[in-house]
């Protein structure tokens, strides 16, 4: 209530160009301060800081940590984001201290279940894993971690399968797994990322199959829905492989698909 009262008081007392810079600055400090409330909040109750991995409840708890692998993946997603935010603020030490966590994640494959490697049997997983380490090499820097998500990329991509309605990955590498958008969103928006980098047309190719096969097989909706139960990071997933493929192709379309699935996903 007090910052409510402060703000109103800004607001009388100043110009209109010095409102706006004053508002601006209480609202980002606002988000500032729920970031680096929430980032705590993760690191002390849910990241075993000694291997890097995080735990399915508060300081392991329940003691069944071992099969979150796509979990994984969004976690550390939001502790590379951590790491930017401290380190473009000049926050060196508390910077250093969140890559030193997401290094020990690394060499600890993500606690995946399946062992020292970064595979399993279900594509979803292998996708959102490859597409947290492709940002720890945006982060990071190093080749290391753009040639990690490529090669689990090369291990999905062996799943693709072509059906009467076009080309897709199944949800799993066992027999009888079909399509779903929780794989194909991810897929596409690794498989473009990896066009941007390396720019070979067939990341570029298998990013556009799977984006027609959501399409023209129904799992997407008219009316924005991405699958159902439409989830938010699935809906949100294609929305940015669609603004990457828009951006590589200049297709209008897939611009149009993008604002269409954000907005359900904000409606």
């Amino acid at each position: 209530m007090k910052k409510y009262i402060i703000i109103c008081m800004t607001l009388l007392m100043h110009s209109a160009a010095s409102m706006a810079v004053d508002l601006t600055t209480e609202v980002r400090g606002d988000y500032e301060g729920k970031a680096d409330s929430l980032e705590y909040c993760l690191i002390e109750n849910f990241l075993n800081k000694s291997k890097g991995t995080f735990w399915a409840t508060p300081k392991d708890v329940d003691r069944n940590s071992g099969n979150i692998y796509w979990q994984q993946a969004h976690a550390i997603d939001v502790l590379v984001y951590a790491y930017e935010r401290h380190q473009r603020k000049g926050n060196t030490e508390v910077a250093t201290q969140y890559k030193t966590y997401i290094e020990r994640w690394f060499a600890n494959h993500g606690n995946n279940w399946n062992g020292a490697t970064w595979t399993n049997p279900y594509t979803d997983d292998m996708a959102w894993i490859a597409l947290a380490i492709f940002h720890m090499g945006e982060a990071l820097g190093g080749t290391k971690y753009y040639r990690t998500a490529k090669s689990i990329y090369a291990t999905i991509a062996q799943r693709k399968k072509t059906d009467e309605i076009g080309t897709y990955l199944p949800w799993t590498s066992y027999e009888g797994a079909g399509p779903n958008a929780c794989t194909l969103s991810p897929s596409c928006l690794l498989a473009v990322k990896l066009y941007e980098y390396y720019g070979e047309e067939s990341y570029l190719e298998d990013a556009k199959a799977y984006y027609d096969y959501l399409i023209n097989s129904g799992i997407t909706h008219s009316d924005g829905r991405v699958e159902d139960p439409p989830l938010t990071y699935t809906q949100g997933t294609l929305a940015e492989a669609l603004r990457r493929l828009y951006a590589a192709t200049g297709t209008l379309d897939y611009k149009t698909k993008a604002t269409l699935y954000l907005n359900y996903a904000f409606t």
